[in-house]
């Protein structure tokens, strides 16, 4: 039956059903929760979950005259936000010339993109566009990083956080 944790061996899934309903009924998928090692993880993930529901709705930055910043020119002095950013080439569709997809201290992020030699390989005319959002908790950026380099396929980068991805509005290209 029940190991002296309560949890290593339930036959009915009770305590997952029961945490489920704690986290206000969080969707709970029984297979493979069969030790604590997988309950503990699917626990950090329904608790992340819950607490951003089944996707964030991101605000995308965009420049005066709402079209989308070039990022060789942009002003990022004024930049303070944390969250995530997208760099990509115009022309064609977007979801197949997107260059790099990071997180971090937007400013000082994409003034390091700047001079980032992967990226600049791809600046033709008129240059490259980057757009950001605003993810303050840095759990949720982790996955919200993971959903965009998955969705978007960035060119550049390879190194992203290994999260479980939450889902975003892409930028509306």
């Amino acid at each position: 039956m029940f190991a002296s944790n309560g949890l290593e061996h339930d036959p009915c899934g009770c305590a997952i059903r029961n945490l489920a309903t704690k986290l206000g009924g969080a969707r709970v998928n029984l297979s493979g929760l069969r030790t604590v090692r997988y309950f503990e993880k699917w626990r950090r993930e329904a608790v992340l979950t819950t607490a951003v529901g089944k996707g964030m709705k991101l605000d995308w930055v965009m420049c005066k005259g709402d079209l989308w910043c070039p990022l060789a020119t942009v002003d990022l002095q004024s930049v303070d936000a944390v969250g995530v950013y997208v760099i990509w080439k115009p022309g064609g569709l977007p979801s197949r010339n997107v260059i790099y997809v990071g997180q971090g201290g937007i400013g000082d992020r994409l003034l390091a993109r700047r001079g980032d030699y992967r990226v600049q390989f791809h600046e033709g005319v008129p240059g490259l566009l980057v757009t950001w959002a605003a993810v303050p908790d840095q759990r949720a950026r982790d996955g919200v990083e993971r959903f965009l380099a998955n969705s978007l396929r960035p060119l550049v980068g390879d190194r992203h956080p290994d999260a479980a991805p939450i889902s975003v509005n892409l930028p509306n290209w």
